[in-house]
């Protein structure tokens, strides 16, 4: 019996652990923006920290974007589509 609710609770634990990441879900819309606006207002809506160097060729790119409820991964890979950049995530470190 004690067993059972043991594998119980751990179970609850682990599903509680992983839906806590709807929070993090993107929802925006932009349109002709530069690369680091939209980094900006990321930062600035959601729980995001960018590092980069503004001296990197990025900056010349402008930026139109339309997601709803998209994980970061998936909003990167629409920013960066053909940039020939890529980026790594470091826990919530982009």
């Amino acid at each position: 019996m004690k067993c059972s609710l043991i594998i119980i609770l751990l179970t609850s634990f682990q599903s509680i652990a992983f839906t806590g990441t709807a929070q993090d879900l993107i929802s925006m819309r932009v349109n002709n923006k530069s690369f680091s606006q939209v980094l900006k207002t990321i930062e600035a809506k959601y729980s995001y920290r960018f590092v980069y160097s503004d001296s990197v060729a990025l900056s010349r790119y402008k930026v139109n974007l339309d997601v709803k409820d998209a994980s970061i991964e998936k909003v990167m890979s629409q920013l960066l589509d053909n940039t020939g950049f890529t980026y790594k995530k470091s826990t919530k470190t982009l």
